[in-house]
C-alpha cells in the first residue's frame, strides 16, 4: 500500500530527524507492512487478524458535550489525551459535525 494514497489517514514522527526511529499511527485501515518504520499502530473498528501483527482491543470514551469546554478539558488525562489533542491540532487535524450519517460506523 502506498502512503501517498489520499484515502489513508495517518500521522508519523521520527526521533532526532524525520528518518530515524519513524513511528506511524493509521486510522481505519487494515494492517499492512510499512517499510522503514520502527513502530506502527493501526486503529479500526474492524477486527483484523493479520500475520505479523498483534491485535489488542481498546476503550472508547464517552464525553458529555453539555458540559462547559473547560470542564471537559480538565477531566482529560494531561499526559496522554490532552497531549494527543494538542498534537492533532498542531498537525492540522480538524473535527467537525457532518450531517451525512451514512459514513458513521455502528458502535
Amino acid at each position: 500500500m502506498d502512503l501517498k494514497d489520499k484515502n489513508i489517514k495517518y500521522y508519523y514522527y521520527g526521533l532526532g530527524c524525520s528518518k530515524f526511529l519513524r513511528k506511524y499511527w493509521f486510522w481505519f485501515s487494515k494492517p499492512f507492512d510499512v517499510k522503514g518504520a520502527a513502530m506502527v499502530n493501526f486503529f479500526s473498528y474492524d477486527k483484523y487478524d493479520v500475520e505479523g501483527f498483534k491485535r489488542s482491543d481498546g476503550l472508547t470514551s464517552v464525553i458529555d458535550l453539555e458540559q462547559d469546554i473547560d470542564v471537559i478539558w480538565s477531566k482529560m488525562r494531561k499526559k496522554f489525551i490532552q497531549k494527543q489533542i494538542k498534537r492533532g491540532e498542531k498537525n492540522g487535524i480538524i473535527v467537525k459535525r457532518d450531517p451525512d450519517f451514512s459514513q458513521l460506523k455502528r458502535i
